[in-house]
């Protein structure tokens, strides 16, 4: 009897073990700053929900809003609302270009920035994240990508973002100097 008890006490404390830990909740800016009705209203929210946060005006239409946390976000405004498009993983994004491109009928904005990351003392990643949005969604593509060892390219990717004509997005480019990091992308 005292063996079947402690079977049930350690069968209990291993299905314990097992059960996932409870997942957080999004930060405050994802879940209250997602969608503002006007400048002054994501300035609000942010102030409110990300308070110490520093916000970059990067045009006229475009801010980036870094937390005290590290965490970054890309906010673009359509009309008069702004709108959180993209969360660029680190602070090594830089506009590098803005466009309009033709989606089947209709205009889109595309929005393109660089990103570069210092690979341990000898390397470097460089790549380039087009974003396309249209109404007011926006997707994410990779359209270039590079990694430099010791002054040469080791893997390389350039793509070109095409609209097939039932207005999908694909790129288009010779992936076969991508290896392990930028074939992924």
């Amino acid at each position: 009897m005292r063996w079947s008890a402690l079977f049930v006490v350690l069968l209990a404390t291993v299905a314990e073990a097992r059960s996932p830990a409870p997942r957080r909740p999004p930060p405050p800016i994802d879940r209250h700053c997602t969608v503002t009705e006007s400048s002054a209203k994501l300035a609000e929210c942010i102030a409110t929900h990300a308070r110490g946060s520093t916000v970059v005006p990067i045009a006229s239409d475009l801010q980036r809003v870094r937390t005290l946390e590290g965490r970054e976000y890309l906010f673009v405004k359509f009309g008069e609302r702004w709108r959180l498009i993209y969360r660029p993983g680190d602070a090594n994004y830089e506009l590098v270009g803005r466009s309009e491109l033709k989606v089947g009928a209709d205009l889109a904005r595309r929005i393109d920035l660089g990103h570069h990351v210092q690979l341990g003392n000898r390397g470097m990643f460089h790549e380039r994240v087009s974003l396309v949005c249209r109404g007011e969604g926006c997707a994410a593509f990779v359209t270039a990508c590079t990694v430099l060892q010791r002054g040469r390219a080791v893997e390389t990717f350039r793509g070109e973002l095409r609209v097939t004509r039932e207005g999908a997005m694909t790129i288009e480019g010779d992936r076969s100097h991508a290896t392990s990091i930028c074939r992924g992308r």
